[in-house]
């Protein structure tokens, strides 16, 4: 499951994005930062704000971001937190009884942290709020 299907599921992420007309720059910023596919108003949005004229091949490993003043970019910042500690498995990553953690801080957000433990050899994988 990619981000822009958790966001654009109302029984996932999307409950907390419900003017999808407001967050198309989002998420074509979404769709650039995971090199997802792109519809061609996301692409036009990329392109104008970006002078590119191809989107990105790969994920990217870091983003930074520079959004204004009531932009939507905790909330924005809140979903990746929440979709990367949900959806991404690390069990790949991570021997038995290890635990992976998944940090947000930002100054208008609280930290949030998910734990990820992998419990056993099946990579089975227990997930906690801390």
């Amino acid at each position: 499951m990619t981000v822009l299907d958790a966001l654009s599921d109302e029984n996932l992420l999307g409950a907390a994005f419900p003017a999808s007309e407001s967050w198309r720059a989002w998420r074509a910023f979404l769709a650039a930062v995971y090199a997802l596919p792109m519809t061609e108003a996301e692409r036009a949005i990329y392109t104008k704000h970006t002078g590119r004229e191809t989107p990105p091949a790969a994920p990217a490993r870091e983003v930074w971001c520079i959004a204004g003043r009531r932009a939507g970019k905790s909330r924005v910042a809140a979903l990746l937190a929440v979709y990367v500690a949900a959806f991404k498995d690390y069990a790949g990553c991570l021997v038995a009884v290890q635990w992976a953690a998944s940090f947000l801080i930002l100054h208008v957000v609280p930290l949030v942290v998910v734990r990820q433990q992998v419990t056993g050899e099946t990579g089975a994988c227990r997930r906690a709020w801390a």
